[in-house]
This record gives C-alpha cells, sequence and structure tokens, in this order.
C-alpha cells in the first residue's frame, strides 16, 4: 500500500458493508484523516464515528451525500476541502 500518511481519503457508502471495511484498513495506516459521504442513517453515523475514534485513535468526518446526485456530491467535496 502506498504511503497514505498526512492524506484526506474520501470513502463513498462508509457506514457498512465493503465501504466500511475500507475505511478500517485504512484507518490502520498512520496519521490519515477519513471522510465518508453516504446518505444519512440516523445513529449509525454517530456510532461509525465512535468506533473509529476508539478503536483507531482517528477523527473521521462524515458528510452527507447521494452520490447519484452529483450537486450532493460536489457540495460534500466541498465541505471535506
Amino acid at each position: 500500500m502506498p504511503n497514505l500518511s498526512g492524506k484526506t481519503i474520501v470513502i463513498t457508502g462508509g457506514l457498512r458493508g465493503l465501504g466500511y471495511a475500507i475505511i478500517k484498513g485504512i484507518a490502520e495506516v498512520d496519521d490519515v484523516n477519513i471522510a465518508f459521504l453516504a446518505k444519512d442513517e440516523s445513529g449509525v453515523v454517530d456510532k461509525t464515528i465512535q468506533s473509529l475514534r476508539n478503536e483507531y485513535g482517528i477523527n473521521a468526518v462524515f458528510c452527507q451525500a447521494d452520490i447519484r446526485d452529483i450537486d450532493s456530491t460536489i457540495r460534500a467535496i466541498d465541505n471535506i476541502v
């Protein structure tokens, strides 16, 4: 895996399944910022962020976005940047 230290990684669909598995894998890299996009699902977002903080000591940022909607996705990426 390339050195991702100090980089911000954006993951789509990070609340469960493959997206969450990718977040967990990347979270093991030192000094990585993680932002994930997903549709807001009450309670799941907070649980995911808390889990990443507790298990990996990282701060993750959630931005609500529906990647099928380009305007929603652009707004989310602008917020991350």
